[in-house]
């Protein structure tokens, strides 16, 4: 009785003991998943080092996980998210914050008529560009960057003039009397301005088509033609970001018409009027007194000189987000008197009052 009675209590013993070892070997580590605006990330997962431990975000992106006393990271993870290797040697207490997987084309954000949505989420015809996708285009002008980037929609300048008003037109043209432009709405100002290369395309974030009936049945009649949303920029980083961007080129008439000069169209006269008017007898010009004549094409092209600088300044402060830039472009056209100069500024103010009232204020000239 004696013998069981101290065997049981030796084992008791050695199981209290490893338990001790045990926890000596583990530590717990807590903290909380947000995305890139601050928002808590439900259902991340996060995972020890040795992967053999893990656990997930609740409601409010919090997570508490039992790691080895030796290991120095976590990793986190979320759908559509960078995975992200946390350090957490010497801490208990993590904060993480994960950014957008830029080639998960599917989480991008899609102005529609209502707000926002991510394209995986989305159901009318809408089509969308970046103009950070675009930004290695070498035209100067909306229409020239986005021209065959939407399906659908056809984007054209009006003449080949530097400065030139832009043609759209959604799904083909809808009337033979009325007109087909679509409506411009800028930063949710409809009607704002009635051409795009009105606005910068330097100062542009995004560009979106509402194309159907359903994404821009909010317009009404006006959207009839379809509608174009344009979002300007904004700031978003605490430390102030600064841009200054500076183009230079020359632009020329690709191929010249191969024209006759003025001694080569005597001798064609000549022979005309040898064979059909006055037939035998002595040609009526000598080609060689007018030697090579005007070349019109020349008299009136050129190579033509552009250049564009743009400088902005963006970041936030506590609640104010601020976007400010100057922009100058001097083009000339192939052709002699054609041409545009212009100088563009904007501003764009937003200070967060309370978690549901942002005040802003976009102005441009």
């Amino acid at each position: 009785m004696h013998t069981k009675l101290l065997k049981l209590v030796t084992v008791l013993a050695a199981v209290l003991l490893v338990s001790e070892i045990a926890s000596a070997q583990t530590r717990k580590v807590t903290g909380t998943v947000v995305d890139e605006m601050g928002v808590p990330l439900i259902g991340s997962v996060v995972a020890s080092q040795d992967g053999k431990s893990g656990a997930m975000t609740d409601d409010k992106g919090a997570f508490s996980l039992n790691v080895r006393s030796n290991d120095q990271t976590i990793s986190v993870s979320f759908l559509g998210y960078l995975t992200q290797n946390v350090d957490i040697l010497g801490k208990n207490s993590v904060k993480v914050q994960l950014l957008p997987d830029p080639n998960n084309s599917l989480n991008e954000v899609v102005v529609i008529g209502y707000g926002e949505v991510k394209k995986a989420d989305l159901t009318g015809a809408v089509g969308s560009v970046k103009m950070s996708d675009v930004k290695e285009t070498p035209g100067l002008s909306v229409d020239q960057a986005l021209q065959g980037r939407i399906a659908g929609v056809d984007i054209m300048s009006t003449t080949g003039e530097p400065g030139a008003a832009t043609s759209i037109r959604i799904r083909g043209t809808r009337s033979i009397t009325a007109s087909n432009e679509p409506l411009i709405v800028v930063d949710g100002v409809a009607g704002a301005v009635t051409d795009l290369n009105d606005i910068n395309s330097e100062d542009i974030e995004s560009i979106s088509v509402l194309k159907d009936a359903s994404s821009t049945a909010i317009y009404g009649s006006r959207g009839s033609n379809g509608v174009v949303l344009v979002t300007t920029k904004g700031g978003f980083t605490s430390k102030p970001n600064i841009t200054f961007k500076a183009q230079f080129g020359v632009s020329h008439i690709a191929r010249s018409l191969d024209l006759m000069n003025a001694s080569e169209f005597i001798r064609y006269y000549n022979d005309y009027r040898y064979g059909n008017v006055d037939t035998g007898t002595i040609p009526a010009y000598d080609p060689t007194i007018y030697g090579q004549g005007t070349n019109w094409l020349d008299e009136i092209s050129r190579v033509a000189m552009y250049q564009n600088y743009n400088f902005s300044i963006s970041g936030k402060e506590n609640r104010l987000h601020y976007y400010a830039a100057l922009g100058y472009t001097d083009q000339q056209g192939v052709i002699k008197g054609s041409g545009m100069s212009r100088v563009t500024t904007r501003l764009n103010l937003a200070y967060k009052i309370f978690k549901w009232m942002t005040i802003s204020y976009r102005g441009s000239y």
